[in-house]
């Protein structure tokens, strides 16, 4: 049977500036890397000296990338859109592919009926962004991306309900959607049978808005003063971090709350396998990886009901939480400790899930049948 030939067609991608970047992205196409042939150009603009840079990693994954110090909206669209054309005309043979694969719709697409012209093949978009439930942190409405999603021609493949629901609302139109859901690393996150620690607690994340991690230190420390012995390892990173660390030493709870800091994947994994559960407080989500992990792992979640959340989390794997009422959350962190949950069950579930075999079949087929369909349509 041939394989399915798509091009990619990237924003946000591992690069020389941040070999993590966007990774869930690169998962998602390395998954169909046995079943379809892949071709990876990453096109961006990025802050940074001007200069353009281009690059191989190897046959088959190219970048162009041009560094500006410009934070005008207009400017990078144009310019992105200009490198898209450049890389569909120059770069790369279009009629070979069965259709084209833009992973994260704006900025690659502010101009998508032009880039139509171009491609001569069907546009999937790939989308994973958070962005629209905050209309990009601006008040005013974006005409320029809300247009995108006007386009009919566009088929969408979100990583969750949540997401689609918020493209829709952002642009104020229905859009032709599938969803995909985010891949996890099943060979580092699964069940580990092995005794956790009892009422250790653990958390880990990029520390930004809109996580909210001090809400949960007032709650582990509520439970320290209602004579709860409990413990809170808090792994990760971010722009938080130095709030946090001085919140914990302002309050005298060091010896409750320890800071593990950076932590690579195994780390991460084994420390969820060690822990009585893990608990994720956040103003919205899209999909959240991390929880993802912990359900693949076979750790108890106790998190926000926000997002795609709840499309995964449920009463047999943990505790959903609307808002933030400290009590609702002790309550619950106190519930999971005493509850003898089946970490193993829970874990399969979440591999079966997540795993890049599971979601990439999964992929490939959506893929597929609106690349041959498209076909049978310009027959």
């Amino acid at each position: 049977m041939r394989k399915l030939k798509v091009c990619h067609i990237v924003n946000w991608y591992p690069n020389p500036w941040n070999e993590k970047e966007a990774i869930w992205t690169q998962r998602h196409i390395n998954g169909l890397n046995d079943l379809a042939d892949n071709l990876v150009y990453h096109i961006q603009v990025r802050k940074g000296k001007f200069k353009f840079h281009s690059y191989s990693n190897s046959k088959t994954e190219h970048a162009l990338i041009l560094t500006t110090k410009t934070d005008i909206w207009f400017l990078k669209e144009i310019l992105t859109t200009l490198m898209v054309i450049y890389v569909l005309l120059f770069k790369i043979k279009r009629k070979q592919f069965d259709g084209f694969n833009f992973h994260i719709t704006y900025p690659l697409l502010t101009y998508s009926r032009i880039i139509q012209l171009f491609t001569g093949r069907s546009i999937v978009i790939t989308d994973h962004w958070s962005a629209y439930h905050f209309n990009f942190g601006v008040q005013k409405k974006l005409r320029r991306i809300q247009r995108i999603f006007k386009n009919k021609n566009l088929k969408f493949i979100c990583v969750s309900e949540a997401l689609v629901r918020d493209i829709e609302s952002f642009s104020e139109s229905k859009i032709n959607s599938s969803v995909v859901p985010n891949v996890i690393d099943t060979e580092v996150f699964q069940f580990r049978p092995k005794s956790h620690v009892r009422n250790q607690i653990f958390m880990v994340s990029y520390w930004k808005y809109p996580k909210d991690p001090i809400f949960i230190f007032e709650v582990v420390e509520a439970l320290v003063e209602d004579g709860k012995e409990v413990e809170l390892v808090v792994g990760g990173f971010g722009p938080l971090q130095e709030t946090m660390e001085k919140w914990v030493m302002d309050h005298g709870l060091s010896e409750i709350i320890k800071f593990s800091g950076k932590l690579n994947s195994s780390e991460i994994a084994n420390t969820m396998a060690d822990s009585s559960v893990f608990v994720h407080c956040s103003d919205y989500e899209v999909a959240s990886v991390v929880c993802m992990e912990a359900h693949s792992v076979g750790c108890p979640i106790i998190a926000s009901n926000v997002g795609g959340i709840p499309e995964y989390v449920n009463d047999s794997n943990g505790v959903l939480l609307d808002g933030k009422n400290r009590e609702e959350w002790k309550e619950a962190i106190v519930k999971v400790l005493n509850t003898d949950y089946d970490r193993e069950k829970i874990a399969a579930t979440g591999g079966s899930r997540f795993s890049e075999k599971s979601v990439s079949e999964k992929y490939l087929n959506v893929l597929n049948t609106i690349f041959n369909s498209d076909q049978k349509a310009r027959v």
